[in-house]
């Protein structure tokens, strides 16, 4: 084969290694990041006189290992130990999430609530920091149903993923029953409204002189029959969105009929809450852990925008 002959094959063969260099840095583009966030109602979980059948340990911490979720918001966890915001199952599931060199940790929140179903939070600190806990300033008020708002009071809680990286506040929630009937509709209302009108001295206490805290995610058992109640509205006409819009049934009760209660709701237009993602967890959950089941949606791990 000739010089002139060997050019043309040559260039050919560089053409073709500089395509293969530019595949192959596609291939290798990093995939976002992402953090599971989620809520469960734990069924009166220590509170033996209203609930016979507590849950093993073992069972609740796997089912929550399965759900891949980090940080957890929890409803309905009573005091073991009165006047210690302590719950011994809890300390066990805590234990038994940590046996493989992990940390996890739970906080439980005086609700202020007689019949002493109390709020919290539960995180893996390998994945996220935890900030102290806030009560947030509600009004605990009579409603125009004549009930009280916010009988189980509402706490905020930041978490952060790193130093630079996407933090938030995550606010569990667990508003009025459907105890009474249609009363409770605008009754749950009023309660989304104080809420709100909360929101404010939250975003300010956590950033301080660095702006407000806009990545807030409320989640929990908000009792709501469906996704076009009227406390829903409030929240989405706020800036929040409803993640469980198809009205999935969360909640499988043997004393009522199956109801959508458990939902979570993220801000509209910050980037880290876009994928919308909402999920039911199903695996590990076995019969007599809780008349509820555990949701979550994910979010993406990215420099803090605010």
């Amino acid at each position: 084969m000739n010089k002139k002959s060997l050019v043309p094959l040559l260039l050919l063969v560089v053409a073709s290694l500089t395509a293969c260099k530019h595949v192959a840095v596609r291939e290798t583009a990093k995939t976002p990041q992402t953090l599971t966030v989620g809520a469960w109602n734990m069924e009166w979980l220590g509170n033996t006189n209203r609930r016979s059948d507590q849950p093993d340990p073992h069972v609740i911490a796997n089912y929550i290992q399965n759900s891949h979720v980090q940080v957890l918001g929890l409803e309905e966890i009573c005091e073991t130990e009165p006047g210690t915001l302590n719950n011994v199952i809890l300390n066990q599931t805590v234990g038994l999430l940590s046996a493989n060199g992990a940390h996890w940790h739970y906080r439980m929140f005086d609700s202020h609530t007689e019949r002493g179903q109390n709020t919290g939070i539960m995180w893996n600190a390998d994945v996220v920091t935890a900030s102290d806990s806030i009560e947030i300033p509600v009004d605990h008020g009579q409603s125009s149903a004549n009930l009280k708002k916010w009988d189980r009071a509402p706490y905020a809680t930041q978490f952060s993923t790193g130093k630079g990286k996407t933090d938030f506040v995550l606010i569990p929630v667990h508003m009025k029953s459907n105890i009474g009937g249609g009363t409770t509709v605008p009754h749950r209302n009023e309660e989304a409204q104080t809420l709100i009108s909360a929101l404010p001295k939250v975003e300010e206490h956590f950033r301080g002189n660095k702006g407000v805290e806009r990545d807030i995610v409320i989640a929990g058992d908000f009792n709501t029959m469906k996704h076009s109640e009227d406390c829903i509205a409030s929240y989405e006409a706020a800036g929040f969105v409803d993640l469980n819009p198809q009205d999935i049934l969360t909640e499988k009760s043997h004393r009522y009929p199956p109801a959508p209660f458990d939902r979570v709701l993220v801000p509209t237009a910050q980037p880290e809450f876009q994928s919308h993602k909402f999920a039911m967890a199903e695996d590990g959950f076995v019969e007599g852990l809780s008349d509820h089941h555990l949701v979550t949606t994910e979010m993406t791990i990215q420099r803090d925008d605010d």
